[in-house]
């Protein structure tokens, strides 16, 4: 961060502390009279209620299966800020991170039981500088590591049946290290306007990705698929007034602006870490190559009431949902 024309230094501590319980019941009921059934006229309610679970007509199984997460981030960090001119400031931090991670599963009817663990520390440090060559134009840079640990779906080996898909996790799955590199530069029309251009590259080691599993079931799941995937892009952003009428001695303004922002994103990864698959090149899981945000709002305000109306128009185009592998086609 930067304060204007200010030198700072900051040292902190954050932790974050989480416990997540999941638990999922199933009950299955079994026919057990030995009379046919007709598929004719079949009806639920009149094979599965009380009266015939009494009378044994069928039996009624319930399963329980459960999974425990905890999540301990303990992380330290420094952080200093210095102004080297009016026009230039530089900001430079370093993070610490003693990451904690267990989840204790039992699933699949008591057929799968462990426990997935993560116990990593992590260095990431920071670096931020911002140099104005005027009121109106500014040049940024950022460059910083980061790291992305595996949800407790993608981890825990419970099957999750959902409406469109069914996926299981893996215990396996290992945390992704990020890289980032960004390059902005904004021009400012009025305090409420501007125009920015931003450069972008990110390398990600041991990404995390969803493929379809190899078996029967049809099970989606979560592999370090690749040891490395980059991400590039350019990014445009615009905001500009087509009006703007402020009238200071009855505090009302009336403003009609458009906005826009669009980018172009490049992703690559190879596919070398999935068994029964060739080395084979592909994108990035849910990186689509086009975005394009646009908006036009008017906005009134007088003295203490604000009223905004918006229409906001979104594209994006083709994005991977799940990368092929063992002789599957990509979904996208």
């Amino acid at each position: 961060k930067f304060v204007d024309n200010a030198s700072t230094l900051e040292v902190g501590y954050n932790g974050r502390f989480v416990g997540d319980d999941f638990e999922a019941v199933e009950y299955d009921m079994t026919a057990i009279s030995g009379e046919a059934v007709s598929l004719d006229a079949f009806h639920l309610d009149e094979l599965y209620n009380q009266q015939n679970l009494t009378n044994g007509l069928f039996s009624l199984d319930r399963n329980v299966d459960r999974y425990e997460v905890t999540k301990n981030i303990h992380a330290a960090y420094t952080e200093v800020t210095y102004q080297f001119s009016p026009h230039f400031a530089g900001n430079l931090g370093l993070r610490f991170d003693n990451v904690y991670l267990v989840v204790d599963y039992n699933v699949d009817r008591g057929g799968t039981r462990g426990q997935a663990k993560i116990s990593k520390s992590y260095l990431l440090p920071m670096l931020n500088l911002k140099y104005d060559f005027n009121d109106k134009q500014t040049l940024r840079l950022g460059v910083s590591k980061t790291y992305t640990l595996p949800q407790s779906k993608e981890i825990s080996p419970y099957k999750y049946i959902g409406i469109n898909f069914k996926s299981q996790g893996n215990p396996d799955l290992k945390p992704s290290d990020n890289y980032h590199v960004d390059l902005k530069w904004d021009y400012y029309f009025s305090s409420s306007e501007l125009i920015s251009f931003t450069g972008f590259y990110k390398y990600i080691k041991n990404p995390i990705l969803r493929i379809e599993a190899n078996n029967a079931g049809g099970y989606l799941t979560y592999k370090n698929i690749s040891d490395y995937a980059m991400v590039g892009g350019v990014e445009m952003e615009l905001r500009k007034n087509i009006f703007n009428r402020v009238s200071t001695a009855v505090e009302k303004t009336n403003r009609l602006s458009i906005g826009l922002n669009a980018s172009y994103i490049y992703s690559h990864l190879k596919v070398t870490n999935v068994e029964n698959t060739p080395e084979k090149n592909s994108k990035l899981e849910g990186a689509a190559p086009f975005l394009l945000n646009t908006d036009i709002s008017h906005t009134y305000v007088y003295r203490n009431k604000a009223f905004t109306n918006s229409l906001v128009c979104r594209f994006f185009s083709d994005r991977i949902y799940t990368i092929g592998t063992t002789g599957f086609q990509d979904i996208v």
